[in-house]
């Protein structure tokens, strides 16, 4: 024979709450979008936003008149750029390295211009030195000295200015490029691109 004790009998039913709510509980349903498609719930910067602006300015800055000059004075020798990490003026996280890359992406599948990687610097310092730590075959080693310079670096910003009215949100974000030719210091090229969003809160209350 059962035997319940007052501590039991509280036990017991609590348990068969927590069983019975677990099972009414809403189920997580997993869905796999569209990489590309722009899904919006508020007026973040988002990878939607970083794959236009890249698109847009690269597109503009192959269309400037500086690639053709550089070609002209370098019998057709593509310039080597060098791409800046961009800054963010913005009063939100934003992660600037995503844009970075695709900015970088898009110069490179672009054809148009030779790239060096800043990033990768302290990297192939490593790896030079352990190649001459005489653990590789003498004649396979690759040392300094032999590496490409950039003729041009690509610095720039992203800022944003918000402002709201009742239940609506509108954020402006900027994004400033320019491509600084490294001989001269000369601005060769800069552009402005802009992404208005407009943001309807649901349950706003005045």
């Amino acid at each position: 024979m059962l035997f319940l004790n007052a501590k039991h009998l509280v036990i017991v039913p609590l348990l068969c709450l927590a069983f019975g709510l677990s099972a009414c509980g809403p189920k997580l349903v997993q869905e796999r979008v569209d990489p590309d498609l722009d899904i919006t719930y508020n007026t973040r910067w988002n990878d939607i936003d970083a794959q236009e602006a890249a698109a847009t300015m690269i597109e503009s800055c192959l269309d400037s008149p500086w690639l053709d000059r550089h070609l002209a004075l370098h019998d057709d020798h593509r310039p080597i750029v060098v791409v800046d990490q961009i800054e963010n003026r913005t009063d939100e996280h934003i992660d600037t390295e995503a844009l970075t890359n695709e900015i970088r992406t898009s110069l490179i599948q672009s054809g148009e211009v030779r790239f060096v990687d800043a990033k990768s610097r302290n990297a192939l310092l490593k790896e030079y030195h352990y190649q001459a730590s005489g653990t590789v075959r003498p004649d396979l080693v690759k040392g300094p000295g032999q590496q490409l310079s950039a003729d041009y670096i690509m610095t720039g910003e992203i800022s944003s200015i918000s402002s709201e009215l009742g239940k609506n949100k509108l954020v402006t974000y900027q994004i400033d490029l320019r491509m600084t030719n490294l001989l001269t210091g000369e601005i060769d090229w800069a552009d402005i691109y802009r992404i208005k969003k407009l943001y309807e809160r649901k349950h706003y209350k005045p």
